[in-house]
């Protein structure tokens, strides 16, 4: 096949994998987007796979990430070209297992190289845990497999369904594709039997008491105040903001909440210079008891933080200081060599990432954590708060940043796979939006618009069972890991020894 029709099957696999997300988000597009690469793939030599892989991933993030262009043209196709890696590396192992492997090895090995490639990109300060084949999903039962697999294995079913279409529509004569396809559609009768013996599906979770009202539940109100970030940009307007806060607490103090959530970088200043402020908020929901979780940053010394703050019941402050830190966004990684390339890069400051997992008590089962922003997009950040105890995760972020892009769909799909992953319900603020109640088995019962002022009132059903990744997650990477090195390596063997 001449160059130029592999070059265009690569790059339509790009396009059909981004079509798959907002926007449009046709979500079916997933489970067939791979075939066009495969098919390049089984077409090409060793030395063609790896540029092959860069076309599919360039395209596919440069869509997917268009938005990425708000902070710059170069920032944009950095992230693109960096994240591509992953392709590259994938679509060169790829061709090596598919040249090698004839059976079932090629059905267990590939999926299980793109299980490591996608992971691997959620890894390190500058992990970008963003546009998973996984978050693509939308159907109840494919969000609970997500409660066995996790956000990750559901990308690499996906991946083994396109690999068994791929045999099926590419080879010779009805009888042969299908004797190529069946090892596949082995591994995926065995899954499915092992996902039934391993405990119950995500839609379990909630249980007959949770539909009649029973199980126990967190009322909660949810402010989204949409501030235009250029308004947030100038101090004058600092005082206005407060008054709005006040304002829409108390209209969410009508609905009789436990708990009252504002969204990130609640105001313009430092929250440890607007003690004042923080006493009137106090005095405010002291007769009620009600609870309050915003974000804010904070300064400590010569450190700054972004962090999310409860106060309690009685008036207490409680704080978690953000883990994993967006770079360019809030550090400037190698500064001085990038200050050199851009200038700009000096008018970000840099924030001091927090150490300490927390789980806040507010009286049994009501135990909780917070997030911020894009570490909903880390898996093993929240799986390590599930495990150390929190029944429900609260997720203050400041979306306004991307506008009317798809963002901030992108990220609240995302915030979703948490919650099939961990059976656990989750609330997320917004400050423009999308803010909105996600049950513990994924489905979304309440959510808002974009660039909508609105108090959103509802309750957080506590499931009270732990899913099978939660309790396991946290080694399956490994076990990809074993997988995909076992098979290269055997790979590499038998190439050496044909």
């Amino acid at each position: 096949m001449v160059l130029s029709v592999i070059l265009f099957l690569a790059a339509l696999t790009g396009v059909l994998l981004a079509l798959a997300f907002p926007y449009p988000s046709i979500s079916l597009l997933a489970w067939v987007g791979l075939v066009p690469l495969f098919s390049a793939l089984k077409r090409s030599d060793f030395r063609q796979a790896p540029l092959l892989g860069l076309l599919a991933g360039v395209t596919f993030f440069a869509t997917v990430l268009y938005w990425i262009k708000i902070f710059g043209y170069i920032a944009w196709i950095s992230l693109s070209l960096a994240l591509s890696s992953a392709f590259v590396l994938f679509a060169t192992a790829t061709w090596l297992v598919m040249k090698r492997y004839a059976g079932v090895g090629r059905f267990i090995v590939i999926p299980a190289l793109w299980a490591v490639f996608e992971f691997a990109r959620s890894l390190g300060p500058w992990g970008f845990a963003w546009a998973y084949l996984g978050s693509t999903v939308e159907h109840p039962l494919l969000l609970g497999v997500a409660s066995y697999v996790g956000e990750v294995g559901l990308g690499a079913l996906i991946v083994l369904a396109n690999l068994i279409l791929f045999n099926l529509v590419d080879g010779e004569g009805l009888r042969g594709r299908l004797r190529q396809a069946a090892p596949g559609m082995a591994v995926v009768a065995v899954l499915l039997a092992l996902m039934l013996l391993l405990g119950q599906r995500a839609s379990d979770l909630l249980a007959a008491s949770t539909l009649d009202g029973r199980a126990p539940a967190m009322r909660a109100a949810i402010i989204q105040p949409n501030l235009a970030q250029d308004l947030k940009a100038d101090l004058t307007n600092n005082d206005s903001i407060k008054a709005l806060y006040m304002t829409m607490t108390e209209e969410a103090l009508r609905a009789e909440p436990e708990m009252i959530i504002w969204p990130e970088s609640t105001l313009i200043t430092r929250i440890d210079d607007e003690s004042e402020f923080l006493e009137r908020v106090a005095k405010l929901l002291d007769p009620t008891k009600t609870t309050l979780v915003f974000g804010g940053v904070e300064g400590v010394e010569d450190r700054i933080y972004n962090t999310a703050f409860y106060l309690d019941a009685d008036g207490r402050l409680h704080r978690y200081r953000k883990i994993h830190l967006v770079p360019f966004g809030e550090y400037v990684p190698m500064r001085p060599l990038i200050e050199r390339v851009n200038n700009m890069a000096a008018l970000v400051s840099d924030y001091t990432p927090g150490r300490e997992y927390k789980v806040f008590e507010m009286g049994s089962p009501h135990e909780f954590s917070t997030v911020i922003c894009f570490e909903s997009s880390q898996t093993d950040l929240v799986g390590r708060m599930v495990r150390e105890g929190a029944k429900l995760l609260v997720i203050v972020t400041n979306d306004a940043w991307f506008g009317k892009t798809a963002a901030a769909e992108q990220h609240f799909r995302i915030t979703r796979m948490r919650a099939a992953e961990f059976g656990i319900p989750i609330v997320q603020a917004a400050n423009t939006g999308i803010s909105g109640f996600i049950n513990a088995d994924g489905t979304i019962a309440k959510r808002t618009g974009l660039n909508k002022r609105i108090v959103l009132s509802g309750a957080a059903v506590l499931s009270g069972e732990a899913t099978v990744y939660a309790k396991i997650g946290f080694i399956f990477p490994y076990i990809y890991l074993l997988v995909a090195g076992v098979g290269l390596t055997l790979t590499v063997w038998r190439r050496e020894n044909a």
